[in-house]
């Protein structure tokens, strides 16, 4: 019985440390038009773990995930979230997945700016010229 419990512990802890993989797996392996599906369960997942105590805010995958959400939803709904300042490997990825969502109208045009305002912070002007 200890064990089994404390094999649970560690893929909780395995699969928490990878959160930002898994997400980035999935999404990518999504048709771009059930990404905002995708990340609206995943978005319902992470806040349901907040606010169960199963994960916290203050570990940077599950907050750096927990924003992109957030991000979609804000836009979708025409609301906007605070600036904050994410892994530059995460920003790149997302700013990605926001360019495929535009490519297929799931976002408006001015997502990427908005985008770009909210996580410019991770990496310069430059960078997001890519």
């Amino acid at each position: 019985m200890a064990s089994e419990a404390k094999t649970k512990v560690s893929w909780f802890v395995l699969m928490k440390n990878r959160l930002f993989e898994v997400f980035a797996g999935m999404i990518d392996g999504t048709p771009a038009k059930a990404i905002i599906r995708a990340v609206e369960l995943e978005r319902w997942m992470l806040e349901d773990d907040l606010r169960l105590g199963r994960v916290s805010a203050y570990e940077e995958t599950t907050a750096s995930v927990l924003c992109f959400c957030q991000f979609v939803n804000a836009v979708i709904h025409g609301g906007v979230i605070p600036s904050v300042k994410l892994p530059v490997a995460h920003v790149v990825f997302y700013r990605k997945t926001v360019m495929r969502l535009i490519e297929v109208g799931a976002l408006p045009h001015n997502a990427k700016g908005q985008f770009d305002e909210t996580f410019s912070s991770a990496f310069s002007k430059e960078t997001l010229a890519i």
